[in-house]
């Protein structure tokens, strides 16, 4: 079976990060992945971090690039 990953690139579409794994650990978000091409390791977000990243996304911006890009939703409107 093959694993699914994130991969993050750069311009030239180097990986800068991919990520193998996220998941709830001992009251942290646990995330697994390499930086770089790097050797797998555990990065750990606590609740300040996961709402300082939430933070830093623009919502709508990002949940129109899903609806068109992942999703294929097309809206229109209506007459």
């Amino acid at each position: 079976m093959d694993e699914k990953t994130c991969k993050i690139v750069n311009e030239e579409g180097s990986t800068m990060i991919e990520l193998k794994n996220v998941r709830v650990e001992n009251g942290r978000l646990t995330v697994t992945g390499a930086l770089m091409g790097a050797w797998d390791t555990d990065m750990y977000m606590d609740v300040d971090s996961i709402k300082a990243a939430v933070g830093l996304v623009d919502v709508p911006a990002v949940a129109k690039y899903i609806v068109d890009n992942v999703l294929g939703i097309t809206v229109t409107k209506a007459e």
